[in-house]
């Protein structure tokens, strides 16, 4: 099924390296019909951002909204322009964790005004309690925001059965190549930012060089902190195809889940798409459609780590039928849609 709806998917301010090439690649390189994204401008400057923080604060009086918060003007000409006459418009906001920042209302408002037409999806990249503890707010304020939206889609299945929200798996990019082997360089990989992951990861590391696995472990965008351990190593963020290339370099992927999130993460995807072991402290893994017990382990600690089923050359297969391409979730989005609709 190829989408009919024109989809114009708007991610977070700034060359955002996880949403807009890891997320939303395919849509980035052409490969998606019908679809485009747009990557807002962020402000320019400390003071700028600041600004932009206050201003969209849930309590800030709309007035003061309205003058403070220019940069989503430019925002909504680039929407209004990536719209098609004569077809039926969504735009899907995919945005940081800061909905109330990154998305105000005063832009959803123009929207509707301008365009009463067009559907509004919003689409959480966190769970809603973690949404709401990392904007230091209650989940009742978080559930009320996404109320203005004609669906609300989540990875994450318990918010889909608690909230009535759309459980749809988000995509991930994958390579054009993808079906084809690469030798494997070290037994476990991980990349990605701390999200206080680092002493775990530490723990882990020296549980694996004590057991002579090899690794590759990888805290990325935190190059300032000052760590207590060296166990880890320290990067910049990277093109989204380079981390997929290390993957798929490794036996295994290593993943860590953020507290408070309960769904499939980019890495037990990576795994299936490129058919490597995972090694997650997601207790609810086997809820997942491609969870398969004898390449798939769940651990809460270092020492729970099977060093024997990490060393074990064996032919991984999850038989993957492409269900985490942009094109399928974007075809999931307009089906929400159209139930919706039909209620």
């Amino acid at each position: 099924m190829n989408n009919s709806m024109n989809f114009i998917v708007v991610g977070p301010r700034g060359d955002n390296a996880a949403t807009k090439r890891c997320v939303f690649g395919e849509v980035v390189d052409g490969r998606v019909p019908n679809a485009c994204y747009l990557s807002p401008r962020p402000f320019t400057g400390r003071i700028g951002r600041r600004v932009g923080k206050w201003a969209a604060k849930p309590w800030m009086p709309l007035f003061i909204k309205r003058l403070m918060i220019r940069p989503w003007d430019t925002e909504l000409s680039k929407i209004e322009s990536a719209m098609r006459t004569n077809e039926q418009n969504c735009v899907l906001f995919c945005p940081t964790t800061h909905p109330f920042e990154t998305v105000p209302v005063s832009l959803l408002r123009a929207l509707r005004s301008k365009c009463p037409d067009c559907k509004l999806v919003y689409y959480l990249i966190d769970g809603v309690e973690r949404t709401a503890l990392i904007n230091h707010c209650g989940v009742k304020q978080v559930t009320d925001y996404l109320k203005r939206f004609d669906c609300v889609g989540t990875y994450d299945f318990n918010d889909a059965e608690k909230y009535g929200y759309d459980y749809i798996e988000s995509p991930v990019w994958s390579a054009p190549d993808k079906t084809v082997d690469v030798p494997v360089e070290y037994d476990v990989y991980f990349s990605g930012r701390d999200k206080r992951r680092e002493n775990l990861l530490s723990d882990i590391r020296r549980k694996l060089d004590a057991e002579g696995v090899s690794s590759k472990l990888i805290v990325v965008g935190e190059t300032g902190r000052d760590y207590n351990s060296t166990a880890v190593s320290l990067m910049n963020w990277r093109p989204y195809p380079e981390v997929v290339e290390e993957s798929r370099k490794a036996r295994c992927l290593l993943d860590i889940v953020a507290a408070l999130n309960t769904g499939a993460t980019i890495r037990y995807k990576v795994a299936v798409i490129y058919n490597k072991k995972l090694l997650t402290n997601f207790p609810d893994v086997a809820r997942l459609p491609y969870y398969d017990s004898r390449w798939m382990k769940v651990f809460n600690d270092a020492s729970d780590i099977d060093v024997d089923w990490l060393l074990r050359d064996e032919k991984v297969d999850y038989g993957y039928k492409g269900d985490f391409s942009a094109r399928v979730f974007l075809d999931k989005i307009e089906a929400a849609l159209k139930e919706s609709a039909a209620r």
